[in-house]
């Protein structure tokens, strides 16, 4: 990466695309190779540079190299040149920063009822005690 190239952030990277991405197809993760992403169209890359805040003028060429750092991450593929589609692991990774505790929830079921059982038994003695006290 060139020195003056802003850092790639993937959180904000992904959440762009995800939010580009849905203003077509809502959450449908079945048009996930339907969609491609140009990395030198106007309307992408402004909406990805505004992320960076830079009155950069080379900002094609960064996008650009945005795409290739995600490609190498495995979150976007290479349709055509510089044609890009969010790939599975993208868009899954794209919805978790989205959804922090949902998907921490739905990744963590069994212990997220184990603590929320704790934690409504523990309130229950807690009350049967304030209770026994009062009496």
């Amino acid at each position: 990466m060139e020195t003056n190239t802003p850092p790639f952030n993937e959180k904000r990277f992904l959440l762009c695309l995800l939010s580009i991405f849905s203003d077509k197809y809502g959450d449908e993760r079945r048009f996930l190779d339907r969609y491609t992403f140009n990395a030198i169209e106007p309307d992408h890359y402004q909406a990805l540079w505004e992320i960076y805040n830079s009155s950069d003028t080379s900002r094609k060429k960064f996008i650009y190299e945005w795409f290739k750092e995600a490609e190498v991450r495995g979150f976007v593929k290479v349709h055509q040149n510089h044609f890009y589609k969010l790939t599975d692991e993208g868009y899954d990774l794209a919805i978790k920063y989205k959804h922090r505790v949902k998907s921490f929830i739905k990744n963590h079921l069994v212990m997220s009822v184990t603590v929320g059982t704790t934690l409504v038994a523990s309130l229950i003695n807690l009350l049967a005690a304030l209770i026994r006290s009062q009496c």
